[in-house]
């Protein structure tokens, strides 16, 4: 019985995850309207030429494709002031991602 009630939890652990498993591959999607995401992009590639990064005709967060530069990282949003600030943070979750494997 105690054992279907870990299982039973075990849907909503991986539904609060806030990044993928170690043995799964890092997504970054970048918005092809976004400030800066080709930039970006060239960089990151540069940098970590393995990576899964790919530009998206259209990111769906459109208020803030206007606002500021933003990535969408394993479904989350990644939001910085700046481009260099939004590069900075995605070399951190890099660097995270690559510490847990």
């Amino acid at each position: 019985m105690v054992i279907l009630a870990h299982v039973c939890l075990l849907p909503r652990l991986a539904a609060q995850r806030p990044f993928p498993w170690p043995d799964e591959e890092m997504k970054i999607r970048f918005c092809q309207h976004n400030q800066g995401s080709g930039l970006l992009t060239e960089k990151l590639l540069a940098q970590c030429p393995d990576l899964d990064i790919k530009p998206k005709k259209c990111a769906k967060k459109c208020k803030i494709c206007k606002q500021q530069p933003f990535a969408v990282v394993d479904k989350q949003l990644v939001m910085a002031a700046d481009g260099d600030a939004l590069y900075g943070q995605l070399l951190v979750l890099i660097g995270h991602k690559n510490s847990e494997l």
